[in-house]
């Protein structure tokens, strides 16, 4: 994936991402494969601009959205 982002490592080296409002930064875990980076980058986009909508439905979301993006090539 191109763009910057911040690996997660240390302590939080076994989460597949982590959005941080405060600071306006998404990390992603270190040993994600390219299909699970996507998907979990969209994950923690949907946390980053969502207040009210349960993990479930983002965790949903995410998935069937990566999807779309695979099944029509809209990802390098």
């Amino acid at each position: 994936i191109d763009g910057d982002y911040k690996k997660i490592d240390g302590e939080e080296s076994d989460d597949m991402g982590y959005c941080d409002k405060m600071k306006c930064e998404i990390r992603l875990g270190k040993n994600l494969t390219e299909s699970q980076m996507e998907e979990t980058l969209l994950h923690e986009i949907l946390h980053a601009i969502n207040n009210v909508v349960s993990h479930e439905t983002i965790e949903s979301l995410a998935h069937s959205l990566h999807q779309v993006l695979k099944d029509n090539d809209l990802l390098k």
